[in-house]
C-alpha cells in the first residue's frame, strides 16, 4: 500500500520501523509494520484482532497532520470515507472503515500484496509494448470510471496510487483524498499555495507532475478530466519509462509545459489513431481533453483498432474465394464473432492462474447467472444488477479473469462464452422495464452492448428505446451512442 501524498516514500525492509508499530487501535487493529509514508500520513500493515484467517490482514493508513491541525477536516473527511465505502469494483483498493481513536485519525483498507505502478515503471526504463501496458492502462480506466459515476474525483491519480498485485491485477488507492485536502484548505481560506514561497514550490494537496492545468489555478473545483490528464501521463509513461513533459532530465508541471509549448513526442510502440486518444487525453485545455474514462478506454482499445478492418478484408476475400469456387459462402455470425474476437485479445497468459482459480471463476460466473435469473424473475433488478457487475465476485469479473488468465485454449473460451451468455441476459430486464420504465431499460441494454457490442436482440432495443427516451439517455450509453452516431462500420 502506498500514499497518496506529494512524493511518496516507499521504506525500505531493513528501515520498515516506526513508534506506532506495536501501538493497538481502537482496541482491535495491531499494527504490525511499516510499509510507506508520505505528507499526507503512513501506511501500516495491521490485524483485526476481531477477524480471524488470512482476511485478518488490512492496511491502516494514519493520517498526517494536515487533517489533526484543522478540526474542520474531519468533517470533510467523514463524508469522502462514507462514499469510499459505497464503492466496489475489482480495481479499486475497497476501504472498510473510518476511525478516530484519541489523537488517531485512520482509514482501514483492503490489504494487497505487490508492487506500486511507480516501481513497474522504474523497472522499465524504456517502456514497455503497448499490449503489456493495455491491460493496466484499461483496469485504471475503468477504476476511474465507476468513481466518476459516483460523483468521486480522484484529484491524485499516479503511478505511485495504483497497485499491482502479485496476480497481475490493478487497484487504484487513496480515493478523494487530495479533494478532502483541497476542501479543507478551502475551509480555512488558505490558497493551495505558499505566498511566500517560489513559483516552483509545491502546491498542497496534488502531485503537481500529474496535475492538469486547472489544478493550479484557484477556485477550480475538481473535475474527472483533472484524472483523465494524470491517466494520459500515466499511460506515456507506461509505454516510454519517461514523463511525457519531461526536458532535459527534469518534469515540467502542466502550466510549465504549456508556457514552454512542449509537447510529447509519439512513443514508437503505438497506432496512430491511439496517439491521437493519448494527446487528447494530455491536452492543458479542459475542454479540450478527452471527457471521460470511458471515451479515452474505447480510443485507446486496441480491440476496436486492430480487428475491424481486418474482419472486413477477411469476409470480402472469403466472400471472393467462394465465389471463385462456386461455393455457398456463410460469414461468421455475430455470436462466432464476438467469441473469435475475445479470444484474439486475450493471447494465453505466460503466467496462468491455478487450476483451483479458474475453477473458482467458472463457478462463480455461472453461479451469477443463475442467482441474477432468478432476481430477474422477483422484479429485483438491484440484487440482479450486483450478482453480474458489480464487485469481485460478479459474473462479469469472474469470466473476465478466467478469460484472461487461462492457460488452456478450452478455458479461454468457456470465459468468452460466459460473457456472451451474460450479454444476452441483461435483455431480460430490458424487456421487462420496455415500458413503464424506459431510461433505466435503456440503461441494461448499454450495460450489455458493452459487453457485446455486436449482440442484435440488445441493439433492436437499443434503436427502439434511444428514440422513446429523447434526450434522457443514461451515462451507461455514451459509449454505445458515440458509437451508434459515429462512423459507420460493417457488421456481420
Amino acid at each position: 500500500m502506498n500514499d497518496s501524498a506529494r512524493s511518496t516514500t516507499v521504506v525500505s525492509l531493513a528501515e520498515r520501523t516506526s513508534p506506532l508499530v506495536g501501538m493497538v487501535l481502537a482496541d482491535r487493529y495491531v499494527l504490525e509494520q511499516l510499509l510507506g509514508e508520505g505528507g499526507m500520513g503512513r501506511v501500516f500493515l495491521a490485524t483485526d484482532r476481531e477477524v480471524d484467517g488470512a482476511d485478518r490482514f488490512v492496511a491502516i493508513k494514519v493520517l498526517g497532520e494536515v487533517f489533526r491541525e484543522h478540526p474542520q477536516a474531519l468533517t470533510v473527511l467523514k463524508r469522502e470515507a462514507a462514499q469510499a465505502l459505497k464503492l466496489s469494483h475489482p480495481n479499486i483498493v475497497r476501504v472498510h472503515t473510518f476511525v478516530r481513536d484519541g489523537p488517531h485519525v485512520f482509514i482501514v483498507m483492503e490489504y494487497v500484496r505487490g508492487q506500486t505502478l511507480d516501481h513497474f515503471i522504474k523497472r522499465h526504463k524504456q517502456g514497455v509494448p503497448f499490449n503489456d501496458a493495455w491491460p493496466i492502462i484499461r483496469d485504471c480506466a475503468r477504476a476511474l470510471s465507476y468513481m466518476h459515476g459516483k460523483g468521486i474525483v480522484h484529484s491524485d491519480f499516479k503511478p505511485g496510487n495504483v497497485f499491482q498485485t502479485e496476480d497481475d491485477e490493478t487497484k487504484v488507492l487513496d480515493l478523494g483524498l487530495a479533494r478532502t485536502v483541497d476542501e479543507t484548505i478551502a475551509i480555512n481560506g488558505r490558497t493551495r499555495f505558499n505566498a511566500s514561497a517560489p513559483a516552483s514550490a509545491q502546491p498542497i494537496g496534488l502531485t503537481p507532475e500529474y496535475a492538469s492545468c486547472e489544478m493550479f489555478e484557484e477556485n477550480n473545483r475538481p473535475d474527472p478530466r483533472d484524472d483523465i490528464y494524470a491517466l494520459g501521463c500515466v499511460a506515456y509513461e507506461l509505454l516510454t519509462g519517461h514523463h511525457p513533459f519531461q526536458s532535459s532530465g527534469t518534469v515540467r508541471w502542466a502550466p510549465q509545459a504549456r508556457d514552454e509549448k512542449l509537447a510529447p513526442v509519439r512513443p514508437k510502440r503505438i497506432r496512430r489513431r491511439q496517439w491521437r486518444a493519448l494527446q487528447q487525453a494530455l491536452s492543458f485545455d479542459r475542454a479540450r481533453r478527452t471527457p471521460s474514462a470511458e471515451h479515452l478506454l474505447a480510443a485507446l482499445d486496441p480491440r476496436r483498432i486492430r480487428n475491424a478492418t481486418p474482419w472486413i478484408v477477411l469476409t470480402l476475400l472469403l466472400a471472393a474465394i467462394a465465389a471463385v469456387a462456386g461455393l455457398q459462402f456463410r460469414p461468421h455470425s455475430a455470436d462466432e464473432r464476438f467469441i473469435d474476437e475475445q479470444l484474439a485479445s486475450h493471447p494465453l497468459t505466460d503466467r496462468p492462474a491455478k487450476p483451483e482459480d479458474i475453477r473458482g471463476w467458472r463457478e462463480q460466473g455461472e453461479g451469477g447467472l443463475e442467482l441474477a435469473t432468478s432476481a430477474f424473475a422477483e422484479q429485483n433488478y438491484d440484487a440482479a444488477e450486483y450478482y453480474l457487475h458489480n464487485g469481485p465476485t460478479s459474473v462479469r469479473f469472474s469470466f473476465e479473469r478466467l478469460l484472461a488468465k487461462s492457460s488452456t485454449a478450452q478455458d479461454a473460451r468457456a470465459g468468452a462464452e460466459g460473457l456472451l451468455k451474460l450479454s444476452k441476459l441483461y435483455a431480460v430486464p430490458a424487456e421487462a422495464l420496455r415500458t413503464q420504465d424506459a431510461p433505466r431499460a435503456l440503461r441494461w441494454v448499454c450495460l450489455g452492448l458493452s459487453v457485446d457490442p455486436y449482440e442484435g436482440h440488445l441493439l433492436s432495443l437499443y434503436a427502439d428505446l434511444s428514440r422513446t427516451v429523447g434526450s434522457d439517455i443514461p451515462v451507461e450509453c455514451e459509449r454505445t451512442n458515440q458509437r451508434m452516431t459515429g462512423p459507420a462500420t460493417v457488421r456481420p
